[in-house]
């Protein structure tokens, strides 16, 4: 239709999350994305020419070109990048995690509270369907109260990709590896689904670097890691992360055992149904067919929950009942994810101490 506005929306960073979002913006009618910025200008241009819009060699020019942002950069660029988007007054979606730690993420709420613009953490697992679901089972009590909550993610990528990059610096041991890339997501989940705050007196960890060197540099970053915690509400939980787990294994796992019925879901069983049972009764549940093709090595809905997510941020009233991830969860998340490194490292040098008696 003639005369009929887009938002321009830009991304920072070039990366697989940052194609990710360009292709998803590209099923979106009223958007566009406007252009990218990357230091790296090679990748930067071939996102464009790709999937549209322009390359921006200077990152102000970009920010004055748009009304929205998102961040995709690496973790350790969060900060300033999102400072430089309050700074421009823009709409801001940030990839997870927040920034690099408690320390910057308590300097980014202090400066985004002051912002009148939609500001929103990217946990875009909240918008998969079946989460969709589980959230309402429990929200209408219909799995009684909730006994004990366990979520598996595990992936081969460790395996896989054999270069030393970023993910794998000293500088990243806190916000990257197993547990920083795929744990934060399980942490909001938690959080999200039972709306109960995790007992961080009791976490117990279990952590690992199994692939410990690529191009003969030293990855400083755990692979596979568990964890074991209580909620607030005295539930037990348990997260388990990996990259070092055999293809045939890899996938999606959550399981929450109520006082009166169990769910579960498990994308290497049946990447499509979540399974209620209620004593010997076992109910099936189809989840709709989604929309975006999910990558072959993703599960069901992945693709069209970075798009639902997209849609929460730009256009709210297209998800009234969501609870939107904020940056208070972004910080929520960062705080735990701090706790748990500071029990795995107390671990450790108590192993050590032991040892050496």
């Amino acid at each position: 239709m003639k005369g009929f506005f887009k938002m321009r929306i830009g991304i920072i960073g070039a990366g697989n999350i940052a194609k990710i979002h360009a292709k998803t913006l590209s099923t979106i009618k009223e958007v566009e994305l406007q252009g990218v910025y990357d230091i790296n200008k090679d990748k930067g241009k071939l996102l464009v020419e790709k999937f549209g819009g322009d390359f921006y060699e200077q990152l102000e020019n970009l920010l004055l070109d748009i009304e929205g942002v998102i961040i995709a950069s690496p973790n350790y660029c969060h900060k300033d990048h999102i400072l430089e988007a309050v700074h421009s007054n823009l709409h801001i979606l940030c990839e997870k995690p927040m920034s690099t730690s408690v320390e910057e993420a308590k300097e980014i709420m202090d400066v985004i509270n002051k912002s009148n613009k939609r500001i929103i953490m990217g946990f875009n697992y909240r918008y998969l369907y079946y989460v969709s679901k589980l959230k309402d089972l429990i929200d209408k009590k219909e799995l009684g109260d909730i006994i004990r909550i366990t979520l598996h993610f595990k992936k081969d990528s460790a395996l896989r990709k054999n270069s030393f990059t970023w993910k794998d610096d000293v500088n990243s041991r806190l916000t990257s590896g197993a547990f920083g890339d795929l744990g934060v997501h399980l942490v909001d989940l938690i959080w999200y689904l039972t709306n109960n705050e995790i007992d961080h007196e009791s976490i117990r960890v279990k952590m690992e670097t199994n692939v410990t060197e690529k191009e003969k540099r030293r990855v400083f970053v755990d692979d596979h890691t568990e964890v074991y915690f209580s909620l607030e509400n005295g539930a037990f939980a348990n997260i388990v992360t990996s990259k070092v787990t055999s293809k045939e294994r890899c996938g999606f796992f959550i399981n929450i055992l109520g006082s009166e019925k169990e769910v579960r879901y498990h994308s290497n069983e049946d990447n499509n149904t979540l399974i209620i049972k209620n004593g010997m009764e076992e109910e099936r549940i189809d989840l709709s067919p989604p929309l975006l093709t999910d990558p072959i090595n993703e599960f069901h809905g992945w693709s069209d929950s970075f798009r639902n997510e997209l849609r929460d941020w730009l256009f709210p009233s297209s998800y009234p009942y969501m609870d939107t991830p904020t940056f208070e969860d972004g910080l929520r998340t960062q705080i735990t994810l701090a706790n748990v490194f500071q029990k795995a490292q107390a671990s450790k040098r108590s192993l050590e101490t032991i040892t050496s008696r």
